[in-house]
């Protein structure tokens, strides 16, 4: 008897139910792995072949600068001042790379593709170990394909791509150190965890989020897990005190040679002085207060869950806080935090997202881009995380669940809809907000009818259908979300295409700090060597010129300005007029007020693509003679 072929629907299901236990399996899952690795090594390959290909750095030269002081001069210095605020660690690495390959943008741009790949890899093992294949797969992929991560990776030397490589390492070795299957300590893993620590520590100055997680996760072990307190506190007692011991050692001699240019704040303070600021952007508005901090706090809130929203689903924009984008992702990972630190006290990688995120949410500054990178998969995790949280909570206490489902839909969809009839542009964004959180209140109604009328006939065929059409139902779900990934990283690949091309051509004309390195190329073509320039950007005015820069504070005082002009003895004042502004005021703001002030005392010497060199001709106090190199007198 010939058998009746199956559905298409069962096949589909067949075949996406084995993928699934494939990919969470431990013994047949080693070909995965060996998938993701060479998928993960392509992306890298990727990066490495696709950066700027311009004849020298156009965006920053911070860390380019710090790595070439110390082969040069064997100093920790820039702009022939020593540096005691960005620690040390990638500028060591960057010199001893390029003490060997040189120091073009290609050799600078390969060290950070490099490490970028890397930390991919450390991602994926990481994560694999702590949630399976494939959360891990899919947040990798979808990191890879960001086209926020390309653009950061190829256009700019910053240090969090080694950052980014050495903290996932140390969340990777702790939570293989802490596994009780393990057996004895390894002394060779502990090493590497200590050593990936105290490099980290010194990458970026948020590595002390690592030794903070360290120290709470010990701590609340004794708590917690009374039965692995000890062992944690024999393991991990030495990273805490050389990761702790490295921090001290960087602010102690930073503090040391610690220099201020300027009287007003700026963000040529350390840190810890930074995060008095009422608004980094704008420093005139002064110190402060505690009852800023729930507005800042806020604001953080809402800037970080946006930019990582645009990372995830390649497209921003999002501007109202009722959206799904942005209250949405925030409640899914409060909740899967929440969970896993409620779950025997967390691990150590929970505690480090707390503390890292507890750090930028007190930042005075406009959050940016790359300070999401290196926490952007354990985002993911967290999102995944509180989503399962609440479809468990569904499951268990459907009553409840339906109660809630249905207040905080309603209400975020009345929210929505009301800012988008206020909306100006962009009105189908709320309108879609108003519509899925309008659909999330129609579940909580119709689970609330579920959990009333339960025994009742027709409640009883909604169930049994419901039970029946349940394996289809999961198919449709399963080939849904394949369809919307594969969208998305297609998505998120033709927008690093666009991004190579560009990058393989650029036009300098069109770099956002065109004005000030052209203005800086002038400046070393017609002046001799020792003058000193005041300039906002100040690093690549430094790169290009090679003389002494002197930051132009967003300072609208005149005569903090003069002040600043005397003791510095400056010579040349670099001003560009931007669309948008490094800081508030901005540098053409700053010097009208100043040549009003002074009239006689500037002139224009060169005027370039939107930027302007002034000499000054006039002080009451000084001569324009640099101390630096062989200056010369100007005539007064």
């Amino acid at each position: 008897m010939i058998s009746s072929p199956r559905p298409l629907s069962s096949r589909i299901s067949e075949v996406l139910q084995h993928a699934l236990t494939s990919c969470r399996a431990g013994t047949t899952g080693r070909g995965v792995d060996l998938a993701m690795y060479a998928l993960i090594l392509m992306f890298g390959c990727f990066y490495f072949i696709s950066y700027m290909k311009a004849a020298d750095l156009t965006l920053d030269a911070t860390y380019p600068e710090l790595a070439r002081s110390l082969v040069e001069h064997g100093r920790y210095e820039f702009d022939f001042l020593p540096e005691t605020k960005f620690p040390p660690g990638f500028p060591i690495i960057l010199a001893l790379v390029c003490r060997w390959a040189g120091f073009s943008p290609a050799v600078l741009f390969h060290v950070v593709a490099v490490f970028a790949t890397l930390g991919l890899l450390a991602t994926y093992e990481l994560l694999r170990r702590v949630e399976g294949r494939l959360l891990a797969g899919v947040v990798c992929v979808l990191f890879a394909s960001a086209p926020a991560l390309f653009s950061f990776v190829t256009e700019l030397v910053f240090a969090e791509m080694p950052y980014f490589f050495f903290s996932t390492v140390v969340l990777l070795l702790a939570f293989k150190m802490d596994q009780p299957t393990l057996g004895k300590p390894q002394i060779g893993v502990a090493a590497a965890l200590t050593l990936c620590l105290i490099i980290a520590v010194t990458t970026r100055s948020v590595g002390i989020a690592l030794v903070m997680a360290i120290g709470t996760w010990i701590v609340l072990s004794f708590w917690t897990k009374p039965d692995l307190a000890h062992r944690r506190m024999v393991l991990f007692w030495c990273p805490l005190i050389l990761g702790l011991g490295a921090q001290v050692m960087w602010t102690e001699w930073a503090s040391h040679r610690q220099t201020r240019e300027w009287s007003v704040a700026t963000w040529d303070q350390p840190y810890t002085a930074q995060l008095f600021m009422k608004d980094g952007d704008r420093p005139e508005l002064g110190r402060a207060t505690w009852r800023d901090l729930p507005g800042r706090i806020g604001e953080n809130l809402y800037n970080r869950s946006a930019v990582f929203s645009e990372m995830l689903t390649r497209h921003g924009g999002t501007n109202f806080w009722p959206s799904p984008a942005i209250i949405g992702v925030i409640g899914l990972v409060i909740i899967g935090l929440g969970a896993s630190l409620w779950k025997n006290g967390g691990q150590l990688h929970d505690w480090y997202f707390f503390w890292h995120e507890m750090t930028f949410l007190l930042w005075p500054w406009q959050t940016e881009g790359r300070f999401i990178l290196p926490i952007f998969a354990l985002a993911c995790l967290y999102l995944w995380r509180g989503g399962k949280t609440v479809k468990d909570f569904a499951a268990s206490r459907s009553g409840l669940a339906g109660v809630s489902f249905f207040l905080v839909g309603a209400f975020l969809a009345f929210e929505c809809a009301e800012f988008a009839a206020h909306a100006s542009a962009k009105r189908w964004q709320p309108a879609v907000g108003a519509l899925l959180w309008g659909i999330f209140a129609v579940v909580g109604l119709a689970m609330i009818w579920l959990r009333l009328f339960n025994g009742t006939p027709r409640v009883s065929w909604v169930l049994t259908s419901l039970s029946l059409a349940r394996p289809r139902l999961t198919v449709i779900a399963q080939a849904l979300a394949f369809v919307a990934f594969a969208a998305v990283v297609a998505d998120g690949c033709d927008m690093q295409l666009q991004l190579a091309r560009h990058n393989a051509n650029p036009d300098l004309t069109q770099e956002p700090w065109y004005s000030d390195i052209e203005a800086a190329e002038w400046i070393r073509s017609h002046e001799p060597p020792g003058l000193v320039v005041m300039a906002r950007k100040q690093d690549l005015v430094f790169h290009y010129t090679r003389h002494r820069v002197v930051f132009f504070p967003p300072s609208s005082d005149p005569e903090v300005l003069m002040e600043g002009i005397r003791k510095h003895h400056i010579t040349l004042i670099v001003v560009v007029a931007r669309r948008t502004p490094l800081l508030e005021p901005a540098e053409d703001v700053c010097f009208k007020a100043l040549a009003e002030r002074y009239p006689d005392s500037f002139r224009v010497i060169h005027s370039g693509a939107g930027s302007c060199i002034y000499e000054v001709t006039a002080t009451s106090s000084f001569s324009t003679a640099s101390r630096f190199g062989n200056g010369r007198v100007r005539n007064l």
